[in-house]
């Protein structure tokens, strides 16, 4: 049986040629791409520093979106950003970290918009209910207090019992509570029968929850749990009282079904 070498085929030198004519067609276009991506890198990272006096880059429109509670004015002003600063100079990292030392700002992200054009996106903190520490402090929606309340902020509900102290002791246990305590208040601004009263909610590491209603003032003690079935277990007994002509002062809710109560008068 014959056996055959097989031998390679020599390309032609026009072959070579075509090749080498489509790699330097492509040339050009790949480094356009790689140059425009290094100018587009090298204004966002370090435009404040090599081009501080690049003309064509002023500030002619600054747009803000996320703002409910923070108006446009403050959030320029504590950024120290106006219309003509130079666009390139903003150092973006550095205005977005001083935008989120505003209490009411929780998250902030600064753009460029080429050629004049600056974008702020903000995320808010949303005021939930005040509490009670040395002074009032405002509480988030995550139960983490982000501001000392003003006179125009102390009419949200108010959490009281825990102190500075307690908070300094056992941080992760006062935080469960604060957001437990955030849960009930939830169940009480969804009742239509506690509306008009104002509501406090006192904390109490050991025995549990405690609704301070007034200007009609009453007393109930929640205990931990089953928040709901006792709320509505007070009203019964409310309704009841009424009926008979008495106002309950104290009700301790041992759970949905025993209760101690206590008249005014």
């Amino acid at each position: 049986m014959k056996r055959f070498a097989m031998h390679p085929i020599a390309s032609s030198p026009q072959s070579h040629m075509e090749q080498h004519t489509v790699r330097y067609r492509r040339l050009p276009a790949v480094v356009a791409v790689i140059g425009m991506v290094a100018l587009g890198a090298l204004l966002i990272i370090v435009g404040p520093s090599y081009f501080p006096h690049a003309g064509g880059f002023h500030i002619n429109h600054i747009n803000i979106s996320g703002c409910r509670i923070t108006r446009p004015s403050e959030i320029l002003a504590y950024a120290h950003l106006q219309p003509g600063m130079n666009l390139l100079r903003v150092n973006l990292a550095q205005t977005s970290t001083r935008l989120e030392q505003y209490p009411y700002i929780q998250k902030a992200v600064v753009q460029r918009k080429l050629p004049d054009t600056l974008e702020i996106f903000i995320v808010e903190r949303e005021p939930r209910a005040l509490i009670l520490l040395d002074d009032y402090y405002v509480l988030d929606t995550h139960g983490e207090i982000f501001k000392k309340a003003e006179s125009a902020e102390r009419h949200y509900p108010v959490l009281t019992g825990l102190t500075e102290q307690s908070l300094y002791h056992d941080r992760q246990r006062c935080e469960t509570m604060i957001r437990t305590a955030l849960q009930l208040l939830g169940h009480i601004e969804n009742d239509a029968r506690f509306k008009g009263s104002q509501i406090e909610i006192g904390i109490d590491q050991t025995s549990g929850f405690t609704i301070r209603m007034s200007p009609d003032p009453v007393e109930v003690e929640l205990g931990w749990s089953a928040f709901p079935e006792k709320i509505d277990s007070l009203w019964k007994i409310v309704d009841d009282l009424r009926s008979k002509g008495l106002s309950p002062d104290i009700v301790k809710l041992k759970s949905p079904h025993k209760a101690y109560v206590t008249v005014r008068g």
